[in-house]
């Protein structure tokens, strides 16, 4: 007979996290913080990156959830989501080469498009599809 242990989840701005993951796996797990800035936020809170979530006080992880949150240098969530697709937007009105590439649903940074380009595609059309299908 298997035994199943669950991986216990502990709330952490508004998301379930496992409590047995490191801090800084946590922190990556949310869109928009990388490894670098994520050891950055434990070296201010004073801990290791790599040190078990179920490690801190809760006090401590609302003091990391306060530092996240307090952070406007860097974009998270839905914030950057809007920012990126603003970016293509303005290439697109721009009409510059990237604009007239993501335009055309091709690949923007010099791949090659005989084959392989299907990725490519399917992001476009991803992008096309979130801003309405715009056309200008």
């Amino acid at each position: 007979m298997l035994r199943r242990t669950l991986a216990r989840r502990v709330l952490f701005m508004n998301r379930d996290v496992d409590e047995k993951k490191s801090i800084r796996s946590v922190l990556t797990s949310f869109k928009g913080i990388g490894n670098a800035l994520a050891e950055g936020y434990c070296r201010e809170i004073g801990y290791q990156p790599l040190a078990k979530f179920f490690e801190l006080t809760p006090r401590q992880r609302n003091a990391l959830a306060d530092l996240v949150e307090r952070d406007e240098d860097n974009l998270r969530g839905v914030h950057l989501d809007r920012k990126v697709r603003e970016d293509i937007e303005r290439l697109w009105q721009m009409r510059c080469y990237r604009g007239i590439r993501h335009r055309a649903s091709l690949p923007v940074r010099g791949q090659r498009t005989a084959t392989n380009a299907k990725t490519a595609r399917k992001l476009n059309r991803w992008l096309k599809k979130e801003s309405g299908g715009r056309s200008s």
